[in-house]
């Protein structure tokens, strides 16, 4: 069920109904604008209480990047990532409130893992699983990373299924949300424009953009098409174990809001 709070436009109904109109109503209404924020925040909190941390925030920047646009890579469609699926979606009259609240709710979980402001997620291509003619699993390596002190930290491995998910069922969700991410990612890496900019080593909070490294040009090429149904052609050379991220030189942060 779709969580119910009121908008401006609502609020200024219901007064109507009361008999307050005018400049009264519309005081009333903006009186309200930071409870209402607030709530919104409180709500997109609870959807991802669940995850820790970095899966909170992982799922929120999924959720900024979106799907649909030119190729699919410019957050165009309403949806909302299936974890947020219970809020309104962007397109929503309120959905850009909505979008904030999840913004703030993601640098809340920032702040409960202690983070440094200068913190943002990375995200690196791990191993990829084949079954048939498509790629059936992705692993992600998720983490932080702070430029200030070239350092990683908390890193997790999160599972995609661009093919069929574990019972064999197709599983479109992951596989656009997979192509949008890597789609961005092979945008920055070759030196595209991505949406707006995209600048190395500047840190704008856990939903605003992602660190990728120039050593994975490979691999989220090849997660990209993986995501459009190409199988890799060579699939062992991504069973590996993740090395220690590279200090230093070879980021470069994805700019998505």
């Amino acid at each position: 069920m779709t969580t119910q709070i009121q908008t401006k436009k609502e609020i200024i109904e219901a007064l109507a109904n009361q008999g307050v109109t005018g400049p009264a109503a519309q005081l009333a209404a903006k009186q309200g604008a930071a409870a209402r924020h607030a709530g919104r925040v409180d709500k997109a909190y609870e959807e991802l209480r669940d995850d820790t941390p970095v899966q909170a925030m992982f799922h929120a920047l999924l959720d900024e990047i979106g799907i649909g646009g030119v190729d699919g890579l410019e957050g165009a469609a309403s949806d909302r990532y299936p974890y947020l699926s219970d809020l309104p979606g962007k397109q929503a009259g309120s959905g850009g409130a909505w979008t904030a609240a999840i913004r703030e709710a993601a640098a809340r979980f920032a702040d409960d893992a202690g983070l440094t402001t200068d913190a943002s997620l990375f995200v690196r291509p791990g191993k990829c699983v084949s079954k048939g003619p498509a790629l059936s699993a992705v692993d992600l390596e998720v983490g932080t990373y702070c430029p200030g002190d070239g350092k990683v930290y908390m890193a997790e491995s999160m599972p995609f299924y661009p093919g069929l998910d574990e019972d064999g069922a197709e599983n479109d969700d992951d596989r656009m949300w997979l192509r949008s991410m890597a789609g961005l990612a092979v945008r920055a890496l070759l030196g595209m424009p991505v949406r707006r900019t995209t600048t190395p080593f500047v840190a704008c909070g856990p939903t605003t953009g992602f660190f990728v490294h120039r050593d994975d040009l490979v691999r989220w090429a090849t997660v990209f098409n993986a995501a459009c149904n190409q199988p890799p052609s060579d699939e062992d050379a991504f069973r590996y174990a993740y090395p220690d991220a590279p200090r230093g030189d070879g980021w470069v942060y994805v700019e998505v809001a």
